[in-house]
């Protein structure tokens, strides 16, 4: 098994039974329906009966088991699954366990997962797809994706990519409120972002586009009354550092004058 990331392992169905099974201050994603999803919900027919709460994933303790098998088609690659093991993979790291992502031979399923991670959390990898595989391949030699879950990585890229874009703009107006507000209790603070994070995607792109140039208004409002003497240019400026930080804003402040 390969360290991808920080804490994060791909790896095989033999990577997990002899290296991390039972030990300590690890959590996993068994990538794969044969035979942990199989085993757990104790089916016998060729697939798991639809109608089971567990149908598409199972979660047992510290261990998250998809219904996800290698299908040529993209089509049966449900994107609950992904999310849900993606989603299980950023609460594990933020929590600093060890965390493996497993399939049977570690090279469709579990560096498919691997991949989008690391897209989507991290700025490891470039944001055209071609270019992202192929640095995803110098990270992880063993990346072999079949047609259906490279079928799946194509038709959901941009999606995911607008996830990460989401995650970013949002990352930026809680610093900026919070910059504006730094009153506001620490508990507060969370449940709101807790809030937001719950929101479903387009919910969030609407909002965001209606609190863009409310959050500029309330910024550059602020800056005024803070510095009364400054000038035009010095408060967008100013506005610039507290939206992209002061390195950024300086890059691209300088850069267009």
């Amino acid at each position: 098994m390969i360290e991808i990331f920080p804490n994060l392992w791909i790896g095989t169905e033999q990577d997990y039974e002899f290296d991390v099974k039972g030990k300590p201050g690890w959590e996993v994603v068994h990538a794969c329906k044969e035979p942990y999803h199989r085993h757990k919900l104790g089916y016998a027919t060729r697939g798991a009966p639809k109608n089971h709460p567990e149908y598409l994933l199972a979660r047992r303790g510290n261990r998250l088991i998809l219904n996800l098998v290698d299908a040529p088609d993209p089509n049966y690659i449900p994107k609950e699954i992904i999310d849900a093991a993606l989603s299980f993979i950023q609460q594990g790291l933020k929590n600093a366990h060890k965390l493996l992502v497993h399939c049977n031979l570690g090279e469709s399923r579990s560096p498919s997962i691997g991949l989008l991670y690391l897209a989507i959390y991290t700025d490891k990898l470039p944001q055209n797809f071609i270019d992202a595989e192929q640095a995803f391949r110098q990270i992880y030699p063993s990346y072999n994706p079949g047609a259906g879950m490279r079928g799946f990585l194509v038709q959901n890229w941009e999606n995911y990519l607008a996830h990460k874009w989401l995650q970013n703009s949002w990352l930026c107006y809680t610093k900026t409120m919070s910059a504006l507000y730094s009153d506001t209790s620490p508990k507060v603070e969370q449940l709101q972002i807790e809030l937001i994070r719950r929101m479903p995607a387009w919910k969030k792109f609407a909002l965001l586009d209606d609190l863009n140039e409310t959050v500029k208004t309330f910024a550059v409002s602020g800056i005024k009354q803070r510095h009364p003497e400054a000038t035009p240019e010095k408060i967008r400026r100013m506005l610039a550092e507290l939206m992209l930080g002061p390195e950024l804003a300086s890059k691209v402040y300088d850069h267009a004058r």
